[in-house]
């Protein structure tokens, strides 16, 4: 009776002034914290039921209370959830943003390193892979492409600047890169940007600048103006005020006509909780109206045409700022 409450009622019986306990056992706080946690369980622990586990877990945490996150992180779900790569990888080394989105894309040599410790979380690592999370990614890196690609159709010789660029792996997916000035890939992570160099070493417009964003805001035109200047993970990082700095300084960075592109995870999107809470990943969501407010701190005499719409699957929010001449 460990895990119960016992509550003593006296209530009459058959009989003159006769009365006796009746004792009734409710389930405690921690069990009625742990009674969810017990079918998540079960389901990551289940063939085929992942994905429900995943949406059931993600749709509690968006309303998990500090006492029921202290449950979680005691309870034997936790452990299940390690034994995904992508989980156990946020927790092992934070910073390894350009690694995580590999592994969570499929993409380089991540998988080879980080693999499911168990059958358990393999079925969770298959569900998140497929998850709106990963769609989202999928989608940025196709509009960073495209962008790159309407660059150099836009401007010959244009020059292009990625902010944050990871592991850059929109390149593999652009068509006229060949034809670009200069294609720098702004990256204070050491290894992210020597696996742009190995898997870019042929490429000669691509080269890896070795600074992080606070050099960048300092010094917003030490590498020249650029034709196109593109965000993505930043955006989720930064708090508001903060990138609404960081557009501001970009759009001074850009030449006449240039365009700016920020990419930013839908407000909403159901993984968010978990790569929060139980990835401890900052993810901050933004709505369109967020942005709008974000977009009116821009100088007026800088900020040409701008357009903002959502990707084909709603989890990416994209803003295109026009540099006016």
């Amino acid at each position: 009776m460990s895990n119960l409450q016992r509550i003593e009622i006296s209530e009459p019986e058959p009989g003159p002034g006769v009365t006796s306990a009746r004792i009734f056992a409710f389930p405690n706080r921690e069990r009625a914290c742990a009674a969810p946690l017990d079918r998540i369980a079960a389901l990551v622990d289940t063939p085929g039921e992942a994905a429900t586990a995943l949406v059931m877990l993600c749709r509690l945490l968006a309303e998990a209370s500090p006492e029921r996150l202290a449950a979680l992180r005691a309870h034997p779900l936790h452990a299940l959830l390690l034994a995904d790569p992508l989980t156990a990888l946020a927790h092992s080394l934070p910073s390894a943003e350009a690694e995580w989105l590999d592994l969570l894309l499929g993409l380089g040599s991540a998988a080879d390193r980080w693999q499911p410790t168990s059958p358990a979380g393999a079925r969770l690592h298959a569900a998140l892979r497929q998850s709106g999370l990963a769609m989202a990614a999928r989608e940025r890196r196709l509009a960073f492409a495209h962008a790159v690609d309407a660059a150099a159709a836009r401007q010959p010789r244009a020059a292009v600047l990625a902010l944050g660029a990871g592991h850059l792996r929109e390149a593999d997916l652009t068509a006229r890169a060949h034809s670009l000035e200069i294609w720098l890939a702004l990256e204070e992570d050491s290894e992210a940007r020597a696996e742009i160099r190995r898997a870019h070493d042929r490429h000669r417009r691509i080269a890896t600048v070795p600074e992080g964003l606070g050099r960048f805001l300092a010094q917003p035109l030490r590498h020249g103006c650029f034709d196109l200047i593109y965000a993505g993970t930043l955006c989720d990082q930064l708090p508001a005020p903060a990138l609404a700095r960081l557009a501001r300084t970009a759009l001074s960075a850009l030449r006449p006509g240039g365009r700016l592109l920020l990419a930013n995870h839908a407000e909403g999107l159901a993984e968010a909780p978990y790569v929060t809470a139980i990835m401890a990943r900052p993810l901050h969501g933004r709505d369109e109206a967020t942005l709008g407010e974000i977009l009116a701190t821009l100088p007026a005499a800088q900020r040409g045409d701008v357009t903002l719409h959502r990707s084909p699957s709603g989890g990416m929010l994209f803003v295109e700022v026009v540099r006016r001449g």
